[in-house]
């Protein structure tokens, strides 16, 4: 494996460093990796990644949609190299929608996904959500990324062809909060209890702090304003008619109808 690294160095280095440009963080992340010193946006060094392609088997990509075509390796760019290649493109919130083109961490994932509220933590004074000590949204998705990877390759081996793998930090951030995400009132039906707890609060079955203002929505899956639109009314799940049934047959209405495409 080997990791290409601007000149200034992977911010993560500097991140608790114990000496410089050296951190506990980015020896745990790049242990084992093979190092290449690159600028990308010069052409020079755009062309010693395209001599290197034809011996390289997969490429992870971790920017915007609108960057790699800058830096001459986005798919169609290294397919033209090496047809048969497995081109990973992982971003923040996918290659469409509003947020396309914005950057993205783990931290943020948790926040707009709803599931640093799900962690049940909360700041005493403030009531301010706290999100969770491990970067979920990076490591589940680096343990999705292999996955397709993995996938990818076993179809490169029966047929022959490369694919372009897509993966995001919300996609896996919601997936991992399962069917929660479909929860009133994200569905347009059911209000905060007013003791609250239930399965629309926080923590399912915890209290909320007294610093949280209990007559106001307090997580993304509650307050749709703060959702991407294609999330704003996702699944339109009308759980009191499932747990009743539904005498037409139907049951609730279609669950994931309205999501982005991919989740």
């Amino acid at each position: 494996m080997v990791k290409v690294e601007h000149p200034e160095g992977d911010p993560w280095r500097m991140f608790a460093q114990f000496l410089p440009g050296e951190s506990k963080a980015y020896q745990g992340l790049n242990r084992g990796k093979r190092s290449l010193v690159l600028a990308l946006q010069k052409p020079e060094a755009q062309a010693v990644v395209h001599r290197l392609i034809p011996e390289i088997d997969v490429v992870v990509i971790n920017y915007r949609p609108d960057v790699p075509a800058k830096l001459g390796i986005d798919y169609v760019t290294l397919r033209a190299i090496r047809e048969d290649l497995i081109h990973v493109d992982n971003t923040a919130f996918g290659r469409q929608g509003p947020l396309a083109q914005s950057p993205g961490y783990d931290i943020i994932a948790q926040a707009i996904s709803g599931l640093m509220v799900r962690e049940g933590k909360f700041d005493p004074e403030s009531g301010t959500p706290k999100g969770s000590l491990t970067p979920i949204s990076d490591y589940g998705t680096g343990l999705a990324i292999a996955w397709g990877v993995c996938a990818a390759l076993y179809h490169r081996e029966r047929t022959g062809e490369g694919q372009m793998v897509e993966s995001m930090l919300l996609q896996t951030a919601l997936a991992f909060q399962g069917d929660v995400v479909f929860d009133p009132p994200a569905s347009g039906r059911g209000e905060v209890p007013e003791d609250g707890t239930g399965p629309s609060a926080p923590g399912v079955g915890r209290e909320l702090p007294r610093a949280v203002d209990r007559t106001r929505p307090t997580s993304p899956q509650q307050n749709g304003e703060h959702l991407p639109p294609g999330l704003q009314h996702a699944g339109r799940c009308d759980r009191d008619r499932r747990a009743l049934g539904d005498a037409g047959g139907q049951g609730a209405d279609r669950a994931g109808h309205g999501l982005p495409g991919g989740l």
